[in-house]
């Protein structure tokens, strides 16, 4: 069985839900990715988190281009 990852843009932010998983422009194919923890779309910020580290990172509206990411087994 093949694992798929699509990547779409996500232009309005407050379609994101927390878990959801999400890349950033700038780190669009790293293997890890990011997931969503708090969104606040109405100030134009969401708090994510990278899943091997557990680092926590602010991303905001104006700074960033966020990619919605989805895994299907095929």
């Amino acid at each position: 069985m093949n694992r798929h990852t699509r990547a779409v843009e996500v232009e309005d932010w407050s379609m994101l839900r927390a878990g959801d998983r999400v890349a950033v422009s700038e780190d669009l194919f790293y293997q890890d990715g990011l997931q969503v923890e708090e969104t606040a779309a109405e100030i134009g910020v969401i708090w994510v988190r990278r899943i091997s580290s557990g680092d926590r990172q602010l991303l905001s509206v104006g700074a960033h281009r966020i990619w919605h990411l989805d895994t299907k087994d095929i």
